[in-house]
């Protein structure tokens, strides 16, 4: 499989995992209205709360990949979590371990150290990075996030340590008028720039895919 195809089914992915989320419930707050910063501000995986195992949703270690800031050890602790609308900001976090200090060893994914996914919660936007490493297990990149909302920041790592491949991933608040666009319709089949991606068989909650 190619990396353009490996991207997307990399995005019915998180289109699972994002209408799985809405299906059982507000994992990180509400789609509509006006975005905040909530009570997320520390607890949603901040620099100053990352290092304790990611609050309320280190709780369900059964979860998909993603919807834990903290797994097996590991913690995504992003220095901001709230951004301001159309600003071009240098993004800046670590990927903390068990003992709390910065990773600076990773397994190489599909080419990468480390990638960055970052999806509007409405799935109108969605991104793939690659951040550089500035030193001391510090990662960097610059983003815009264009329109207000609330943003999951995925991290995509095999840390040195880690017995498997991780999928953390934390929100990012960017406040103003949230206008949010309707989730579309659940399908099994996913069109993008020529590339066909199918999910075939059947989901059950709490069960592996077929």
């Amino acid at each position: 499989m190619n990396s353009a195809t490996r991207l997307g089914a990399y995005a019915v992915g998180l289109a699972v995992v994002f209408g799985g989320a809405a299906g059982v419930g507000k994992i990180v707050g509400p789609v509509g209205g006006t975005a905040t910063m909530a009570s997320h501000e520390n607890g949603g995986g901040g620099h100053g709360g990352g290092h304790g195992g990611g609050g309320h949703e280190t709780a369900a270690s059964h979860a998909p990949g993603g919807l834990q800031v903290s797994e097996d050890g590991f913690t995504l602790a992003p220095q901001k979590t709230v951004l301001t609308a159309g600003e071009k900001t240098d993004f800046r976090f670590t990927i903390n371990g068990p003992d709390g200090r910065p990773v600076t060893g990773f397994k190489p994914l599909h080419g990468k150290r480390l990638h960055l996914i970052v999806a509007r919660r409405d799935l109108s936007g969605f991104q793939h990075l690659h951040p550089t490493e500035t030193g001391g297990g510090v990662w960097t990149v610059p983003i815009t996030l264009a329109k207000p909302g609330v943003y999951r920041f995925f991290t995509d790592i095999q840390p040195d340590g880690a017995k498997r491949q991780l999928t953390l991933g934390t929100d990012v608040f960017v406040p103003g008028d949230l206008k949010h666009a309707p989730l579309p319709e659940p399908e099994q089949v996913a069109k993008v720039d020529g590339y066909e991606v199918r999910l075939t068989g059947g989901l059950t909650p709490a069960s592996p895919p077929n």
